[in-house]
């Protein structure tokens, strides 16, 4: 027998009933620069830590938020491995220009509310609308200084560059206990930078220490989905017991998790799902009454929050044109470069004991043909007037119709509705003949349609199963960050307009107290500013940051 089960299950109960062991949590977000354009990129790297600042690896997700006062503008979550987690916001092209407020925290900060939220004010500029104003402020300049909480030496090989040129960054006097380093190159923004995690750091013991409250799970494995049972005839929330909740992402791998049911509430510990994916929730029950899952979002609520308003100066006004067709430029060359993500896998990797490829059979244009003349492990049994999928067992035996039946990872309830299905939309028939647990839910063999579509093409799932668009963690994005060694002939490569010239989340000093770190300019001249951040192990903050030029 196969159980896929969490050690959540477990802990769900002791974070309920002993609170008092105090776990507190808080984040810090290290993001590429602080002003932006709407319909750029913002890359951002997450420390979590306890609350004195030593490095923390209970929680598996964290959460950002970019809000307008307190409506959310983009959300993100991302997978924190070893207590760091990196990722990006698309910010859209619509956004207004304004001060907009990024937040992160994970589900167990959520217990002491709002006020220990990790808070960053960023500025954005929609250049679609570009009013300026009339006056210049003249005084408006670039003031070059170190940080003060820097800790360690930051150089540069040169303090000017010429566009497309190559560089080098020096980094000097690092600890030899690092936990984790960010490293960011980036264009000066028109808002100073005031927020580094060293002064983050300062700030941790002024966070007000609230009672602990245990409304949130802790997501110690990976991401908690949060619903509510639901009586399909009443509308009300129902605690009736015998019930079986699952969710399963649509795909051509298995992504199906049970649901541990709390009163009305009910819970699905998921790991390894990422991106934008189709989600369907249903309800298994031994009564036969029509239940259905309600899904709740994993975000916090906010107090509104008013920031100042932001006044774009004119003395902007010719770099943010630069930077502006220097972004449509850079989507318009590079677009695949920049969505380049790694591939996710889904969490249960078994092999299916039988795998039925149709096209190497004899088209049938029912079901109960295929698997009567095709698939001699399946069968479907006619039980009170219904036909169920039955599967071979490996005592050979063919089990009573309690399987489980996917198709493109759609969970059936109803296994006439396979009966009745199209088999001329199935590519490929997978059976698995042991035995699994999901959650609280038993079941005698597994059998996964896949249809060529992969989108369970004309499948009509009973009313009860219901779909959400679901996101997932953020997949692994690469930074695009091409090298102009070499490349003496500009008519020979594509335009390289990047504001944002370096990032690189992880930073893997390898215990050595120097390090240098390559980079190349873009053809955007002006101010850059190079910044590292990163936590030793025992929980002091390490900064640096150094400025340079690039010019004709």
């Amino acid at each position: 027998m196969k159980i896929y089960y969490s050690i959540l299950f477990i802990l769900s109960f002791i974070h309920s009933a002993n609170a008092g062991n105090e776990l507190r949590e808080r984040i810090y977000v290290h993001t590429d620069k602080n002003f932006y354009l709407s319909g750029e990129l913002l890359w951002m790297k997450l420390y979590l830590t306890d609350e004195t600042g030593k490095p923390s690896s209970f929680s598996k997700i964290g959460y950002v938020e970019l809000l307008n006062d307190s409506v959310p503008e983009v959300q993100v979550k991302l997978e924190l491995v070893n207590g760091v987690g990196e990722g990006r916001m698309v910010l859209p092209s619509t956004l207004s220009t304004g001060n907009y407020r990024l937040v992160a925290y994970t589900r167990t900060m959520q217990n002491e509310g709002e006020t220990v939220f990790f808070k960053k004010t960023i500025g954005i500029v929609n250049m679609s609308v570009p009013d300026m104003p009339a006056e210049a402020d003249t005084s408006f300049r670039i003031v070059y200084k170190t940080a003060p909480e820097s800790n360690l030496s930051v150089s540069t090989s040169e303090k000017t560059y010429k566009p497309l040129a190559n560089g080098e960054i020096k980094i000097e006097g690092l600890p030899d206990h690092v936990h984790s380093l960010s490293l960011s190159v980036a264009g000066i923004d028109f808002l100073p930078d005031n927020h580094t995690i060293g002064s983050w750091h300062k700030e941790l013991p002024a966070y007000p220490k609230v009672p602990l409250q245990t409304d949130f799970l802790p997501e110690y494995e990976g991401h908690i989905i949060r619903g509510n049972i639901i009586d399909a005839q009443t509308n009300e929330p129902s605690a009736e017991a015998g019930l079986f909740p699952v969710v399963s992402f649509v795909d051509d791998q298995i992504r199906l998790f049970g649901g541990m049911v709390k009163g009305t509430d009910v819970y699905f510990f998921t790991r390894h799902v990422r991106g934008m994916r189709e989600l369907a929730a249903t309800v298994y029950t031994t009564s036969g009454h029509p239940y259905k899952v309600n899904i709740q979002s994993p975000f916090a609520s906010h107090e509104k929050e008013t920031l100042p308003p932001l006044k774009p100066n004119s003395a902007w006004e010719a770099p943010l044109i630069q930077r502006s067709v220097g972004l449509q430029v850079l989507y318009a060359y590079t677009s695949d470069s920049l969505n380049k993500t790694d591939t996710t896998y889904a969490h249960l990797r078994w092999r299916p004991d039988r795998s039925y490829k149709l096209d190497e059979y004899t088209r049938f244009p029912t079901m109960d043909e295929v698997v009567t003349e095709c698939i001699p492990l399946l069968r479907f049994r006619r039980i009170d007037d219904k036909r169920y999928v039955s599967v071979l067992d490996e005592k050979n035996t063919f089990s009573s119709g309690n399987s489980l039946v996917l198709v493109d990872g759609v969970p059936v309830v109803d296994h006439e509705i396979v009966f009745r299905y199209d088999p001329l939309s199935v590519r490929q028939i997978d059976v698995y003949r042991d035995k699994f647990v999901f959650g609280n839910k038993y079941f005698d063999g597994m059998v996964f349609f896949s249809t060529y579509t992969k989108d369970y093409a004309g499948l009509k799932p009973d009313a009860f199963t219901l779909f959400y668009d679901y996101e997932g963690t953020l997949p692994h994005c690469h930074f695009y960050a091409p090298s102009h060694a070499g490349k003496s002939k500009p008519d020979s490569r594509i335009p390289d307009y990047r504001h944002t010239l370096l990032w690189i989340p992880e930073l893997n000093a390898q215990g050595q107290t120097r390090i240098s770190v390559p980079f190349d300019t873009s053809e955007i001249t002006g101010e850059f500013q190079v910044k590292v951040e990163g936590l030793t192990k025992d929980g002091k903050a390490i900064c640096g940051v150094v400025y340079f030029t690039v010019g004709e």
